[in-house]
């Protein structure tokens, strides 16, 4: 393999390392799980495989930062009106367990 980014792309199996959605190389984007405004570095242990999603909503978080986020969606979201219509008419079901990412699987 001739790139860093190869070698994340083929480690992940072609996965986004969070959602476990998966993507096309092309869309693939690397995500540094130390931000390096936070100190992190360009090293392979520092990188991840993320879908576009996930990089642009993890932003420059931690890990961890980036979970603790995750878990107040449904919070945020009940205080939409039209998502509170779509539970009322089942359209949507909360999901409220623990964030598993898929590298942790």
């Amino acid at each position: 393999m001739s790139s860093k980014r190869e070698m994340l792309y083929q480690v992940a199996g072609g996965h986004c390392e969070y959602c476990g959605k998966k993507i096309n190389y092309k869309e693939m984007q690397v995500d540094h799980i130390i931000p390096k405004h936070k100190g992190g570095n360009n090293s392979f242990g520092n990188m991840r495989c993320s879908c576009r999603m996930c990089n642009h909503y993890k932003r420059g978080f931690t890990v961890e930062e980036y979970r603790k986020n995750l878990q107040t969606l449904t919070e945020r979201l009940n205080k939409i009106y039209i998502y509170r219509v779509g539970i009322d008419h089942g359209i949507i079901t909360e999901n409220n367990k623990p964030i598993k990412f898929y590298f942790e699987r």
